[in-house]
């Protein structure tokens, strides 16, 4: 998946397509997301259960790069180059921990605990919401 705001038209490998489409259904079939590390993206990448390589521009964007880093769901990449990119690609797609990372990530967050239907509840005790099934 490529998104971008605009600019000249690419060309692209034959095994790639473009135009429009909903993130959610994009991911469900990528093996993983070069992204830069907004919460938006990183929230979709995970609840896909994708691995993923950070290149953060500013910001939260560090910090929520660092999370994903420290939860094992991704490799952060700065600065950028060509070489350090394919290098943490490879990194990610040849080591399936990575994907077993996100994928924990993904079933433990409250949206896939609705999506799956499990109900959340105010515990009174602890003050947060819990998961009932």
């Amino acid at each position: 998946m490529i998104s971008r705001l605009g600019g000249a038209d690419l060309d692209v490998p034959p095994w790639a397509v473009v135009g429009l489409g909903r993130q959610d259904e994009l991911l469900a079939h990528a093996d993983l997301v070069i992204c830069g590390g907004g919460h938006g993206m990183l929230s979709k990448t995970l609840l896909a259960g994708v691995p993923m390589v950070v290149i953060p521009g500013g910001g939260d964007q560090w910090e929520l790069a660092n999370r994903v880093v420290r939860q094992g769901s991704a490799r952060l990449l700065r600065p950028l180059s060509i070489d350090a990119l394919v290098a943490e690609v490879d990194e990610v797609l040849s080591r399936p921990g990575y994907r077993r990372a996100a994928r924990r990530a993904g079933r433990a967050s409250p949206m896939s605990m609705i999506r799956y239907g499990c109900a959340m509840k105010r515990c009174p005790r602890l003050g947060r919401l819990v998961a009932c099934g």
